[in-house]
């Protein structure tokens, strides 16, 4: 996916906005539809430059809900010889939270399965749990992982070079471009998204809530492990 400056007009909250977007209300500023999303302005203390947010039907009446917050860390026209190398101490972060159980569910984050596949082209990547064990002993981002049970939820850099994208369904095309945008980064922008669903039933509110502050919550966790990644990239040029 491409995120470029969209065109469209932004749009208040109002009755006739989408079911999320109300649900959200209280973190968003604006919003907008850019082909087959709805494209949100986020309140400042969320942390992240936009939300996307889409849908997809189960079944018959089910609706799974993708809510993804982009955070662009570095933009196209800053990046250099020295983000690049941060890309790609970065890149090997990725994770991905992973249920076990049954009856008793048990949550907890793990390394992106793409990483060993990009380890298998690339011999000197190396895959990181650094994130993978801040995010599993952060008490409150697990306690509401518990209480929102969503589906999926990931923490990604955006990876796909323009050329790789009309195939991102095919693995090894994904692999694939992801190893030449490993190789030239052309930006540094992390995608955290999460699926599940959002029914209409009492609680949901407070479901909204839980989603926007794990959200914000994780945002901040990854900011702050890019800053020390950064830093000691720094020291050690």
């Amino acid at each position: 996916m491409v995120f470029k400056k969209r065109k469209g007009r932004k749009k208040k909250i109002s009755a006739t906005t989408p079911f999320l977007v109300q649900l959200f209300k209280d973190y968003i500023k604006d919003w907008k539809d850019y082909q087959g999303f709805v494209v949100c302005t986020p309140k400042k203390g969320l942390g992240y430059t936009r939300l996307l947010i889409s849908s997809r039907t189960v079944g018959f009446f089910d609706r799974i809900w993708i809510v993804s917050g982009v955070l662009e860390y570095v933009n196209k026209e800053s990046m250099g010889s020295f983000e690049a190398e941060l890309y790609r101490k970065l890149k090997p972060l990725e994770c991905n939270i992973v249920r076990r159980g049954f009856v008793r569910k048990n949550w907890s984050f793990a390394p992106s399965f793409y990483l060993e596949k990009i380890r298998s082209l690339i011999p000197e990547f190396e895959v990181s749990n650094r994130l993978v064990d801040r995010l599993n002993n952060n008490a409150e981002i697990m306690g509401l992982i518990k209480s929102v049970k969503p589906d999926k939820f990931s923490i990604s850099l955006l990876s796909l070079p323009i050329e790789y994208q009309p195939f991102a369904r095919d693995e090894d095309a994904a692999v694939k471009g992801m190893v030449e945008f490993y190789k030239s980064p052309e930006s540094i922008t992390w995608v955290v998204t999460l699926e599940g669903m959002f029914n209409r039933w009492i609680g949901i509110e407070k479901k909204g809530r839980e989603v926007m502050d794990l959200m914000r919550k994780v945002c901040k966790l990854v900011l702050d492990e890019t800053e020390i990644i950064r830093k000691n990239l720094n020291t050690s040029s």
